[in-house]
C-alpha cells in the first residue's frame, strides 16, 4: 500500500467525509451551530457557550485575500438540519497570536451574536489524555471525497491519540476507498466544512478542530490524522474566558465591526 501525496486540510470542498458520524436526530447538540459564509467561501462549524458567543477555528475567518471577514459576511444557523438562523453577527474576534492556516496552536475564533441563543456550551480546561473518548462532528461533507453537505449535523465518537500542549488529536485511522465497508471501531471523523467543530470530553469542551493531516494511498484508500487545538494551553484557555466562558472555571484580539 503505496502512499503517493500528502496534504492538510481545512476549509476545503474536497475532503475526507464525516465517516461514521450518525445524524444528530434527536437534536443531542443543540449548542453546535453552522457558521455560513455569504462571500461564497465554504461553511464551518462552531459552538455556542454563554448563550450569546460562539467558538470556532480563526482560519474559518479569513477570506481568500486574507482579510478577516466583516460581520454583515457571517451567518450563524442551528437545530440539527441547520434551518434555523440565529440573530445576526455583531462582532468577530481572532486569537491576537493567529497568524495563518499553518499556525495550528492559536487557531481560534468568537462571534459575538446580537441576540441570546438558549442553548450552551460548557468548558474543560484540564489536560486531556491519551486513549480518552470523545465526542466530534459538525456539519461537514457527508459524502467520502466529495463536495455535498446536506445541512445536517452528524455527531459521533471516536478516541484521543495523542496530546500536546498546543494541540489534541483523534487517533490515526485508515479509511477504505467508499466502495469498501469501513473497518468496526474505525469512530467517527470531522472532515471539511466540519472546521471550528467541538472535541468533546465527559460534555464538555476541551478542543476546536482546526485541520487534518491526510496521506492517500494508491490502493484508495486514505490515512487521517485528525486535531484539534486544545483549550487547556494557557494562552488559548485566556483567550476564551476572556469572553466570561467558564467551566470549571474563559487578551483582547483582532476585532472587526
Amino acid at each position: 500500500m503505496k502512499p503517493y501525496f500528502f496534504l492538510f486540510f481545512y476549509l476545503s470542498a474536497i475532503s475526507l467525509a464525516a465517516v461514521n458520524c450518525p445524524i444528530d436526530k434527536s437534536d443531542a447538540y443543540p449548542f453546535v451551530v453552522k457558521v455560513r459564509f455569504k462571500d461564497g467561501d465554504n461553511g464551518c462549524t462552531g459552538s455556542v457557550f454563554r448563550n450569546r458567543f460562539v467558538l470556532l477555528a480563526a482560519h474559518c475567518l479569513k477570506s481568500r485575500n486574507g482579510e478577516t471577514k466583516k460581520v454583515e459576511d457571517v451567518e450563524v444557523l442551528g437545530g440539527p438540519d441547520s434551518k434555523k438562523r440565529l440573530s445576526s453577527v455583531k462582532q468577530v474576534t481572532l486569537h491576537p497570536q493567529y497568524k495563518s492556516k499553518e499556525d495550528n496552536a492559536f487557531d481560534v475564533a468568537v462571534l459575538e451574536l446580537s441576540q441570546n441563543f438558549p442553548h450552551e456550551a460548557g468548558f474543560s480546561f484540564q489536560k486531556v489524555t491519551e486513549k480518552t473518548p470523545a465526542t466530534v462532528g459538525g456539519f461537514g461533507v457527508s459524502t467520502l471525497n466529495g463536495y455535498k453537505t446536506d445541512g445536517q449535523r452528524r455527531m459521533g465518537t471516536n478516541e484521543v491519540g495523542k496530546v500536546t500542549p498546543e494541540n489534541i488529536c483523534l487517533k490515526k485511522a485508515l479509511v477504505p476507498p467508499s466502495d469498501k465497508k469501513m473497518p468496526k471501531g474505525l469512530g467517527c471523523i470531522p472532515s471539511g466544512q466540519d472546521s471550528g467543530s467541538p472535541f468533546i470530553v465527559d460534555g464538555r469542551i476541551v478542543g476546536v478542530y482546526g485541520r487534518s493531516y491526510q496521506v492517500w494511498h494508491d490502493d484508495g484508500s486514505t490515512e487521517v490524522e485528525t486535531c484539534a487545538v486544545n483549550l487547556s494551553n494557557p494562552v488559548i484557555r485566556n483567550f476564551v474566558e476572556s469572553f466570561g466562558a467558564v467551566a470549571p472555571s474563559s487578551t483582547h484580539s483582532e476585532r472587526t465591526h
